[in-house]
């Protein structure tokens, strides 16, 4: 080779380098850490050869599965939930049986339910990288007992029993009350990608639910020495299928594996509420009073939960904690039940039923 065409070889050489830089994107490189093309490396791409916006993301792993990338995953969820407009007031502290005569003098006993656990569990099927499908098991329980004495010189008022017989006696100083309150959700749904970057991410889910809703409650109190004591005993139920839809969003701060997450659920069920009333007296003294009702109505489910995580660098493994909360609209609850019997009248039994707490999440992503 001349020297001339060295040169002109070595100039030709640089151009071409300088040319390479200059059009480079310094931001963007193909992630090729696992061996494999990646799934996924932005929304829209799904070629081995889309860059990946790996210094936002900080971590090669990272990079190849962005935040909002659907994936084949089984969860758990422990919940801890405390129901709302459930109490009860079975018994109330009065001066005298006579009714005439009586006036209220502070206590009161009141069944209410506090916090309790449960579980949530599912598991979802990717389609693709922006479609899955998911279906979950949610349960829930919990329950209570309370008691009341009168303080010497006053008697209880038997608030739940039926106005047709005698509430309060002498022998009235004393009353308990069991209850109970418990739910079951199964969800099918259908995930899709709304709106999505390396960071962030939003979906849209549609699918159906099956909800049961069961309410126990049993109360007891002495009237009268010649009836022992006087029971009380109502189960309301409800059975109901219908429509979900919901959203959720996460966002991740770049370079780590936190995140923030929220979501908003609201289902329509449609179903049958069936109620249950037993009065009945220790010793027999009169017949049992009884009613069974049902109703026919939709219930509307609100829902929503805020609340933090940390996922792996590989984006495997999750773990969210947060507050979560729901309303169920046109209910029917115990008390509201109670008070219909009495009253002989069930036409204004509509509720609002809540439920708000912590949970926890552990998901495995693959």
């Amino acid at each position: 080779m001349s020297r001339k065409a060295y040169w002109l070889a070595c100039a030709a050489v640089a151009v071409l380098v300088a040319g390479g830089a200059a059009g480079a994107e310094p931001h963007l490189r193909r992630d090729a850490s696992a061996g494999t093309p990646p799934r996924v490396q932005w929304a829209g791409l799904t070629t081995a050869d889309a860059p990946v916006d790996c210094d936002r993301c900080g971590q090669a792993g990272c990079c190849g599965h962005p935040v909002w990338q659907n994936r084949r995953a089984v969860y758990a969820d422990f919940l801890y939930l405390r129901p709302g407009n459930v109490d009860v007031v079975y018994a109330t502290e009065q001066t005298s049986f006579d009714p005439n005569l009586a006036s209220p003098t502070g206590p009161v006993g009141r069944a209410n339910i506090d916090g309790g656990p449960g579980l949530r569990a599912g598991a979802r099927w990717a389609w693709d990288d922006c479609t899955s499908i998911e279906a979950s098991f949610t349960w829930f329980e919990s329950d209570t007992t309370s008691s009341i004495a009168a303080t010497p010189g006053n008697v209880l008022d038997f608030t739940v029993g039926h106005p047709s017989v005698a509430t309060s006696g002498a022998d009235s100083l004393n009353a308990t009350a069991v209850y109970d309150i418990a739910f079951k959700l199964v969800d099918v749904d259908y995930r899709h990608l709304l709106w999505g970057d390396v960071d962030a991410g939003i979906d849209y889910t549609a699918g159906v639910r099956y909800g049961r809703l069961t309410q126990g409650f049993t109360a007891s109190q002495p009237i009268f020495a010649g009836a022992g004591l006087t029971t009380v005993d109502t189960q309301v139920n409800f059975d109901g299928v219908g429509l979900h839809f919901g959203l959720d969003g996460v966002k991740r701060r770049a370079g780590t594996g936190w995140m923030l997450y929220a979501r908003s659920d609201v289902s329509f069920l449609a179903g049958e509420f069936r109620g249950r009333f037993r009065q009945s007296n220790q010793f027999g003294g009169a017949a049992v009073i009884g009613n069974d009702w049902a109703d026919y109505r939709i219930v509307t489910m609100l829902e929503a939960e805020l609340g933090i995580g940390w996922e792996s660098s590989s984006g495997r493994w999750r773990l969210l904690a947060g507050y979560t909360v729901a309303a169920w609209l046109n209910t029917v609850t115990t008390a509201s039940y109670i008070e219909g019997v009495q009253a002989g009248s069930f036409s204004e039994l509509d509720e609002t039923l809540t439920f708000d707490g912590l949970t926890t999440r552990v998901e495995w992503r693959y």
